[in-house]
């Protein structure tokens, strides 16, 4: 039909070039996505594996801070007092030292090592509980300076599954009203 009318029909499937190379979307660099399993290596080559539903620099930013207060306290008890505006400090400097040092596996191994740290995404997941398994196997099977090593966080998650429940260390689906006795 387009011939005899002098028309000529062109079909195209596939994308144009610039359908391809032009993106609006913003794309963020893997340290700025939100729920992100992170990994902070010091320069001594040691290893702390950790998850946050934030960005990696706001939690990044939140150890070095507890790292601060541990260093503002030493120097403290040390008798190096820099004039400080604000209030005072309510803690004496050697709890305010124990006090960071349990809150931060880092502070605590950076209170024996001047080492570099370095953050770095391992991989982003934005489902909290497949995070927290994640998080859980990267600590579990790599060397680090964890507290929990792995287990805590990986056997909560588990006995939180939806479909089941865990019972003397086995999983045991639970019976659903409507299926008709049929699930067990």
């Amino acid at each position: 039909m387009g011939r005899t009318i002098g028309f000529q029909g062109y079909f195209k499937s596939a994308a144009s070039v610039i359908s391809t190379v032009r993106n609006d979307k913003v794309r963020l660099a893997p340290n700025e996505k939100p729920g992100v399993i992170y990994e902070i290596l010091c320069a001594c080559s040691a290893s702390y594996i950790g998850e946050t539903g934030n960005t990696l620099s706001h939690r990044y930013e939140q150890h070095l801070s507890c790292l601060n207060r541990y260093k503002n306290a030493l120097n403290d008890q040390k008798g190096l007092r820099i004039k400080r505006r604000g209030r005072p400090r309510k803690l004496e400097p050697n709890e305010a030292m124990d006090e960071a040092i349990k809150a931060s596996a880092i502070v605590e191994h950076a209170s024996r090592c001047d080492g570099q740290l370095h953050p770095n995404v391992i991989a982003d997941e934005p489902d909290f509980h497949l995070r927290k398994i994640k998080e859980a196997l990267c600590v579990r099977y790599n060397v680090v300076i964890n507290r929990d090593k792995g287990t805590e966080s990986n056997t909560t998650v588990w006995n939180r599954d939806k479909r089941g429940d865990v019972e003397d260390g086995k999983w045991v689906q639970k019976h659903r009203k409507d299926c008709g006795g049929m699930c067990r």
